[in-house]
C-alpha cells in the first residue's frame, strides 16, 4: 500500500532511484525502519519522504509510527 501510494505520488525517476531499493527492516508498534542502499539515499528519503511516509503509516496502523531509515548492510 504504501510503496504504491509513493510510485503514483512521486517522479517516475525519483521513486526508481531512491524508493524502490528500500527494504523494511523492522517494526516494533512505535517505530518503523528503512533501509536504504547507501548514505546518499539514507539522506535523500529521510529529509524529503519522512513526514509523507509517517503520515502513510499512521493511516495503515491508526496510530503515531516514527520513521527511522539507514543504511543497509553489506550481506
Amino acid at each position: 500500500m504504501i510503496d504504491a501510494q509513493l510510485r503514483a505520488e512521486m517522479r517516475r525517476h525519483e521513486y526508481t532511484s531512491w524508493v524502490q531499493s528500500l527494504k523494511p527492516v523492522s517494526c516494533d508498534g512505535s517505530t518503523f525502519t528503512l533501509a536504504a542502499i547507501n548514505p546518499f539515499g539514507c539522506d535523500w528519503v529521510a529529509s524529503r519522504l519522512t513526514r509523507r511516509i509517517e503520515s502513510l503509516l499512521i493511516a495503515l496502523y491508526n496510530h503515531p509510527v516514527a520513521l527511522q531509515v539507514i543504511v543497509s548492510s553489506p550481506s
